[in-house]
């Protein structure tokens, strides 16, 4: 009698939320399921356990696919993931390798259009970022244009000082008043 009135008062108010994170568990185990058989895969190599991922963190295995420039799984294991920030340091990752790895011949518009797009789609994305190593390697017009594309003055205007240009850093400073 008591005992399963009991049972049915917690399973009324209870139960839904028990059930929500039971499935709010079961929906995470299933994405990190679908991690370690991504990172698993021959091509990729990295055999961790479950026990191993749950030590290292996301993120960590995140950073270890980023040293062996698996930048496209990395970016879908932040997104599977809900690993907002580290897709922004992922983005920086493999547009830095892009900068630096781009044979001479390639120009900077062709580089500028591989990189916008990621970058404009990447909440969080600093196009003043790759532009400080396109400047680094030599790649003064892409600097230029990626700091074109750089919506936060106090990102572009140190760049553009640092390039030279101080009348445009100026200008944008003041048009910014944040600078």
């Amino acid at each position: 009698g008591e005992g399963g009135e009991g049972g049915e008062g917690e399973g009324g108010g209870g139960g839904v939320a028990e059930q929500r994170r039971l499935a709010a568990a079961f929906v995470r185990a299933c994405r990190v399921a679908r991690a370690l058989n991504a990172v698993r895969a021959p091509e990729v190599g990295l055999l961790l356990t479950r026990l191993q991922y749950g030590a290292l963190g996301p993120e960590r295995v995140v950073r270890t696919l980023l040293a062996r420039h698996a930048h496209l799984l990395a970016a879908r294991l932040c997104e599977l993931l809900g690993l907002s920030e580290m897709k922004v340091a992922v983005v920086h990752h493999w547009g830095k390798a892009k900068i630096g790895g781009a044979a001479a011949s390639l120009s900077d518009e062709a580089l500028l259009a591989a990189l916008a797009p990621k970058l404009d789609a990447t909440a969080g994305a600093s196009h003043a970022r790759l532009a400080a190593e396109a400047l680094a390697v030599g790649r003064r017009g892409l600097a230029a244009r990626l700091l074109e594309k750089e919506e936060d003055a106090t990102r572009r205007v140190p760049l553009l000082l640092q390039m030279g240009e101080e009348r445009l850093a100026l200008t944008s400073a003041v048009a910014h008043g944040d600078a």
